[in-house]
């Protein structure tokens, strides 16, 4: 057999076998549909349901539940009322047609910061693999000491229990006020309504921090949440006006950089509200100068995560962030640093977005700084902001400039900011 005819009996075998599936390969494919098993609906009935506060552990749930066949496994499940993900907390039972129970969910370890919304709901298994899940339900998560009162604006709203409407009215209007001048200045505004929570002393707040708190802290705040948690003695009309807009900074840049990606260095972050406070922040460069001369000032790039935990590298940290953000305002102007917030808001790194908002990197930036700081006079000239500074901290009280102890810390500090990591909280002189 010559080789041509070799070729074309194996080419005719070859048509031969593939024929029948030729039609099938050219009509469209049936998918195969999956196999799932219906959900039998559950007969479980709440007979009783309650939460009680235990502040500041968390909360006790209860429940009372029947159902026409045994009950094998509950699953309670909660959230905060701005998030999707929910967590879980698994009671132990005894199996049965009648479940009683009672479950403590600590909220104080999780981090949980009082002065939120909470929702919850139940999830009833029976043995048959019936499922009932009841509706979500609010509940509030306070700190249940005192007896709040509330005061409510377009965009925040004010709890206290000083019983001075004066002075809460005071406190809200600067923080609406403040809200308007950065939006106006920067076209951005807090997504979610702001709590704020006055506490009249420290010692009434301590009881509200989370556990190891910085030694140096006296306030929290989360953008994340849109809660600050603040400490404003009654009638102490220059701490609204020193702390009130630090902490509307914190939440308006909040608002202007969320992405799912990143957030913004602590030193943006801090600077920006610290410029934007009015007061408390006059003798900050003179502790910039003072550290840079001792070779005490961190880099730049240092200040991107949290802040120091001890109290006087804390203080410099805060110094600093607020002469970058000066020298930022000083060398490119206001529309460096908007440039710069919409970098950040497109989730990129520090390196990248000061390149792109004002052409040097993290590094670059460094350097430029120094050699800026080294040039200033050690005062507070031009560090007024946009809503003035009031008078000197030192001054108001009665402590020297130079003494950075812990007591000076304690009446330094003030609520902070969530950064990147939506609850990790900042502390602030």
């Amino acid at each position: 057999m010559s080789a041509l005819a070799r070729i074309l009996c194996l080419l005719s075998l070859a048509l031969t076998l593939l024929g029948p599936a030729a039609p099938v390969l050219a009509q469209p494919a049936t998918p195969s549909s999956p196999v799932v098993a219906t959900p039998v609906a559950g007969s479980a009935v709440i007979r009783r349901e309650d939460v009680t506060p235990n502040f500041p552990q968390g909360l006790t749930f209860s429940l009372d539940v029947a159902a026409q066949r045994p009950i094998t496994r509950v699953d309670l499940l909660y959230r905060a009322t701005v998030e999707e993900t929910l967590s879980l907390s698994q009671p132990t039972i005894t199996p049965g047609t009648e479940v009683s129970l009672s479950q403590d969910v600590d909220l104080e370890t999780a981090g949980v910061p009082p002065g939120i919304g909470l929702l919850y709901h139940w999830r009833i298994y029976e043995a048959d693999g019936a499922i009932t899940e009841t509706p979500e339900k609010p509940v509030a998560w306070t700190d249940t000491r005192f007896h709040w009162t509330t005061l409510q604006g377009q965009d925040v709203t004010v709890f206290a229990y000083n019983n001075d409407p004066a002075f809460n009215q005071s406190i809200l209007d600067r923080a609406e006020q403040t809200i308007a001048t950065l939006a106006e200045r920067f076209g951005a505004r807090p997504k979610r309504p702001i709590r704020i929570w006055v506490y009249n002393s420290q010692s009434d707040f301590s009881g509200a921090l989370a556990p190891n708190s910085e030694p140096w802290i006296a306030g929290a705040a989360f953008p994340w949440y849109g809660l600050i948690l603040a400490i404003l003695p009654d009638g102490n009309s220059s701490e609204v006006a020193r702390i009130v807009p630090h902490e509307m900074s914190h939440q308006v840049l909040f608002a202007a950089t969320e992405n799912p990606f990143g957030g913004t260095p602590a030193w943006l972050d801090e600077g920006f509200a610290v410029y934007n406070q009015e007061g408390g922040k006059s003798q900050y460069p003179a502790i910039v100068k003072l550290a840079l001369a001792q070779n005490k000032l961190p880099s730049i790039r240092a200040l991107n995560g949290q802040f120091p935990y001890d109290t006087q590298q804390a203080l410099i940290a805060y110094a600093e962030s607020l002469s970058i953000v000066t020298f930022i305002l000083d060398r490119w102007g206001q529309d460096g640093v908007a440039k710069l917030i919409a970098a950040f808001r497109e989730g990129t790194t520090p390196d990248a977005a000061t390149k792109q908002a004002l052409g040097v990197d993290l590094d670059q930036l460094n350097t430029q700084w120094r050699a800026w700081v080294a040039q200033q006079p050690a005062s507070g000239g031009g560090l007024t902001g946009p809503f003035g500074d009031g008078g000197d901290v030192w001054a108001d009280t009665g402590v020297p400039p130079g003494a950075f102890g812990m007591g000076v810390a304690a009446l330094l500090a003030i609520v902070a900011g969530v950064a990147a990591a939506r609850r990790n909280r900042r502390g602030q002189f």
